[in-house]
């Protein structure tokens, strides 16, 4: 019976000491700054030692980034107690400028859950070159871009951007404008931009100068120490609708209620038909003002200019083909301008196909 006795506890001892035996992770830096690195030298890598602190073997099941950015690599052999492996993560810098601070999760035997590592670092901007910095080029004078937009401009807003220039040339230039409309505004700063040096055209957009509504394009030329560039224009994009921001509750329920019909219209075969008709209606409790009706196209006609609609009522617009700039297949858009405060501009979509 003491021999059986004494063997009972050596096992509950052996056993007491198998579970007693656990691998443990340290890791004496858990954040890595790489400080400022440049964009232009790609991706960048650090280090981090895994130490097995425990009794038992380390194993690294997994490990993930907290971004696409960050790409991780790993011990895959079982860490031996008081041995070390290595965590390495890599970087990707190029077109990432700024700061940046990433985690990166290790799974273990170790722990349940994650043990969380940090990189971090300042990704400085790669410089780029003139021509791919600023790929318009107007003589000396480049520019990041040769048009602009003001999308949804109220015809009571003043709004205002800039396009980035830069002098190549060998002495300093200064830009005038010329054809400028009413409604635009058009200062460059600084006056005279030296050789090698940058600075900006700001234009500014005056709503309540505009006689127009809807999509509104206009042009104007640079004049470049004195010469008028006539090759490339500056081109201004808006969308302009009328401010109904003051309207009261019983206005907008009482406002006009703008119906087209058809919401889209195709020309499948023009050879025997050429014409088709849009037809506007008012379903609201007030007069309709049709500020405008346009075409985005040159390969389809409709009248335009101001139209009134009285409540409940219609009017017929025809649709025309414009053989004479119908060269291929075609579309585009008619857009209706009105005082809906809740639809002030509404397009229909047209498509035209010659192939037939």
């Amino acid at each position: 019976m003491k021999k059986i006795g004494f063997l009972a506890l050596c096992l509950l001892m052996s056993i007491s000491m198998t579970f007693a035996q656990k691998a443990e992770i340290t890791v004496e830096k858990t954040v890595y700054d790489f400080g400022k690195i440049a964009e232009k030298d790609g991706n960048v890598s650090c280090d981090f030692i895994i130490k097995n602190t425990g009794n038992a073997p380390l194993v690294i099941s997994r490990v993930t980034a907290s971004c696409g950015c960050t790409t991780p690599e790993w011990t895959k052999e079982p860490i031996a107690p008081g041995a070390t492996g290595t965590v390495k993560a890599t970087y990707g810098a190029k077109g990432r400028p700024g700061p940046f601070s990433k985690t990166i999760s290790v799974y273990t035997n170790a722990k349940e859950g994650a043990y969380i590592l940090t990189i971090k670092g300042d990704v400085i901007p790669e410089v780029q070159a003139p021509e791919a910095a600023y790929p318009s080029e107007m003589g000396d004078l480049r520019l990041k871009k040769s048009s602009v937009v003001f999308n949804n401009i109220k015809n009571t807003e003043t709004r205002s951007e800039s396009i980035e220039i830069y002098n190549q040339g060998s002495g300093p230039l200064t830009i005038g404008f010329a054809g400028l409309p009413a409604y635009i505004i058009a200062n460059t700063f600084p006056q005279s931009i030296p050789t090698g040096a940058s600075g900006v055209i700001k234009i500014t957009y005056v709503g309540s100068k505009v006689n127009d509504f809807g999509s509104v394009k206009s042009d104007f030329n640079l004049i470049i120490n004195g010469k008028k560039n006539e090759n490339k224009p500056i081109t201004v994009f808006s969308i302009v609708s009328e401010d109904f921001s003051k309207m009261t509750e019983t206005q907008l329920n009482n406002a006009p209620v703008i119906g087209i019909d058809p919401a889209s219209m195709n020309f499948d075969n023009i050879k025997s038909e050429k014409t088709k008709t849009l037809t506007i209606t008012n379903n609201g409790k007030s007069n309709l003002l049709i500020h405008n009706i346009k075409t985005t196209s040159n390969a389809f006609l409709i009248p335009g200019g101001k139209k009134e609609i009285k409540p409940g009522k219609s009017q017929t617009f025809l649709v025309k083909i414009n053989e004479k700039e119908l060269s291929n297949n075609a579309a585009g858009y008619i857009e209706v301008a009105s005082n809906d405060p809740k639809n002030s501009l509404k397009r229909v979509r047209v498509s035209i196909s010659v192939d037939k």
